[in-house]
């Protein structure tokens, strides 16, 4: 489901007309919603994505009775296709899935963005954020059992959780069984599948580019640790200076 779509729809939407704005905010005293900005999604940024979507959900019920109402409603365009967009079981579904599941990739990009060194646990929150996430779709067992994470088979499907126990979130899994009656079998088991293969890519994405094994990295996350210099092997030693050493030419 095109989720940036609706975001930047919505947005534009409201971007450079007050009167759109005020007509609006009737919505939202109507539904009880706070009376929040709508956000503009960056989207080259996890963080931007996790806001806009917590900030969209909040309105959720007053922009779908905005669009709802509107005069363009089935007239072929952006309000069309916002109003429908909302009106979806399917797409409020995601949006409450990227909510439960933005917030760990978002605190892992944090720890990061302070002035402080932390290359020392560098590699302990990769591996951390790399079993957090296989947890939510893989059993336990394949998981517990494996001595690297990053050759678990986790794309194949037999290693992988049944579809009523991935990890999904609260808020979705509430309010899917809210609609049990409304929503098609099709319409369920595709969810399902686009949250098992949005975990398969984002696992897949992290064992590609994480540096998990590099040798160097391993060794500053030693020498950084404040008594970690003195369990550096002596061969892990040598290949740290020979690496530096590569480094200047």
């Amino acid at each position: 489901m095109p989720v940036e779509e609706l975001l930047i729809d919505v947005y534009f939407h409201f971007n450079h007309s007050a009167k759109r704005k005020e007509e609006y905010r009737e919505f939202l005293e109507f539904c009880d919603v706070a009376p929040l900005k709508i956000l503009k999604h960056a989207n080259t940024h996890w963080l931007s994505l996790d806001k806009c979507i917590n900030r969209f959900l909040q309105q959720w019920s007053a922009l779908l009775s905005y669009f709802e109402s509107h005069e363009d409603r089935e007239r072929p365009g952006r309000v069309k296709r916002c109003a429908d967009y909302l009106a979806s079981v399917e797409m409020k579904a995601y949006f409450m899935f990227l909510s439960f599941i933005l917030e760990p990739l978002n605190a892992f990009n944090t720890i990061f963005q302070t002035d402080a060194t932390q290359i020392a646990i560098l590699i302990p929150e990769m591996n951390r954020l790399l079993r957090l996430f296989m947890a939510k779709f893989v059993l336990m067992r394949v998981i517990k059992s494996a001595t690297d994470l990053t050759k678990v088979s986790f794309a194949d499907r037999s290693v992988q959780l049944e579809q009523n126990i991935l990890a999904f979130g609260m808020a979705m899994r509430t309010m899917l069984a809210d609609s049990d009656d409304d929503l098609a079998d099709s319409t369920r088991t595709r969810i399902f599948k686009s949250v098992r293969h949005f975990y398969v890519a984002i696992v897949e994405k992290m064992v590609k580019i994480f540096p998990f094994h590099d040798t160097v990295l391993k060794n500053l996350c030693v020498v950084f640790r404040p008594q970690g210099a003195r369990h550096m092997e002596a061969n892990d030693g040598e290949e740290f200076g020979h690496s530096f050493q590569h480094c200047g030419r």
